[in-house]
């Protein structure tokens, strides 16, 4: 496969897609199949990827991905996948992966709560990093959910790729800036999304998974880390694998991928194209009214 900044330049090419960042929703963003979806999304010039979402893995989820392959197949020239693996990952779910393998850029993966359990997903994602190995970054990256989770994982798995998840971040009441000093470098995908405080949460609803509102300073040091200058930064293995182009800082001195040859994945992870709408919309002006402040001009 191509190199990840060759990929999101045929992406640019191909459906107009201008954003520095490929840009994700997730399978689901109105009620119905893979296939129905990926059609709703095929016209949506400034998605250039689809998460393929596996929450749950069962024989209902399983008999819908077959019903939808060859159509899922048909959109490989038109979308960048990745998928989510089940919440509980377990060696029969290897079936599942190695169907998606030849499809998908990554995987994203939960971390469990116990120590038993995160060395027991330790020593099967070195086991799946070997046998389904990629030149580009991780092909297994770890998502950050409940505190202490991702904290676990790193310790077994030192420099091992990740998924930065917003609204986890958010909910969890942690520090954006503080996260992005640390495990900046090693940000494969980031997960998009607003966590509501207590009150202001819908009674049907989550309080994550919303989405983005353009007055909430809690994502202020995103942009920074997202649009860098040229400050070398040493490399990490998860940036340098199967390429030697220099890592750099963002301003602020935060860790950017941008420069290291892979950008990562923004994924508006809300469940609704509405919500992915103003999402979008947020993003959009977030990035611009940053160049101009900052005179960057690679938007």
């Amino acid at each position: 496969m191509k190199h990840p900044s060759s990929v999101s330049a045929a992406f640019h090419r191909r459906v107009g897609q201008r954003s520095p960042y490929p840009l994700a929703t997730p399978s689901w963003v109105m009620p119905g199949t893979y296939a129905e979806n990926l059609d709703f999304l095929a016209d949506k010039t400034d998605i250039a990827a689809v998460e393929l979402l596996f929450f749950i893995y069962d024989e209902t989820v399983a008999a819908e991905l077959k019903a939808d392959w060859e159509r899922i197949l048909q959109y490989r020239e038109r979308f960048l996948y990745t998928a989510h693996l089940p919440e509980r990952l377990e060696d029969h779910h290897e079936k599942l992966i190695e169907q998606l393998a030849p499809l998908v850029e990554h995987f994203v993966v939960h971390p469990p709560a116990g120590e038993k359990e995160q060395e027991t997903l330790a020593q099967r994602l070195l086991t799946w990093e070997e046998r389904y190995t990629s030149r580009r970054g991780y092909r297994f990256i770890i998502e950050n959910t409940q505190p202490g989770r991702l904290e676990g994982m790193v310790e077994k798995l030192p420099g091992w790729g990740l998924c930065l998840d917003t609204g986890h971040l958010q909910l969890a009441g942690e520090d954006l800036a503080m996260f992005l000093s640390i495990y900046g470098n090693q940000i494969q995908e980031i997960h998009l999304h607003r966590a509501l405080p207590p009150g202001l949460v819908p009674p049907d609803r989550l309080a994550d998974h919303h989405p983005l509102h353009e007055g909430d300073p809690w994502f202020t040091p995103l942009l920074p880390f997202l649009f860098p200058r040229k400050d070398p930064l040493p490399p990490s293995p998860a940036q340098n694998r199967g390429f030697s182009s220099p890592i750099e800082n963002g301003p602020g001195g935060y860790p950017s991928f941008s420069h290291a040859g892979k950008r990562p994945l923004i994924n508006f992870e809300v469940f609704s194209w509405p919500e992915v709408a103003q999402s979008l919309g947020v993003w959009k002006k977030w990035c611009t009214d940053f160049c101009a402040k900052e005179h960057i001009h690679e938007v």
